[in-house]
């Protein structure tokens, strides 16, 4: 009877502890918050108007050469899987999708530089150094981030 309740508190004990630190799942429909809205990066680094009319315009045209190069990874990664698990040996069409696979994160990441560098040309000096030491700010939370992820990790 004994391990019976012990066992039963340790259910409703773990049922609560799950209720209590669930989140919404971050679906397609789901309002997540935009951390970094254009009212906040105006604010914060205290653009004009003009200058906030030509960010929108780069993220604009950014986002759409982004959807643009998720859209023709997608079907080559869909094809490399379904390689994969067919269990096929044809290694040179595999090859073939990954290097077409790597240019096209090669060109993302090149977009994204030139993005970053036209966003940076729309700065005075002063918004490029508070730009600066904000990036450095959110660097070293992403590290002491990792560190803390690191620690709970079992070693191996």
């Amino acid at each position: 009877m004994k391990r019976f309740f012990a066992l039963s508190a340790m259910v409703l004990t773990l049922s609560v502890a799950g209720v209590t630190y669930a989140e919404p799942p971050h679906g397609a429909g789901d309002p997540r918050p935009n951390l970094y809205s254009m009212e906040k990066f105006k604010a914060s680094l205290n653009l004009s108007d003009s200058q906030v009319v030509e960010i929108e315009k780069l993220n604009a045209a950014f986002r759409d050469k982004h959807r643009m190069n998720k859209e023709k990874t997608k079907p080559l990664e869909t094809r490399l899987r379904d390689l994969e698990k067919s269990g096929s040996s044809d290694y040179v069409t595999m090859e073939q999708l990954l290097k077409d696979i790597s240019l096209a994160h090669a060109d993302a990441r090149l977009d994204k530089i030139k993005h970053h560098h036209a966003l940076l040309e729309l700065l005075n000096p002063q918004q490029k150094e508070a730009l600066k030491a904000k990036m450095e700010k959110k660097r070293e939370k992403m590290k002491d981030r990792m560190k803390d992820r690191d620690k709970d990790k079992p070693a191996k």
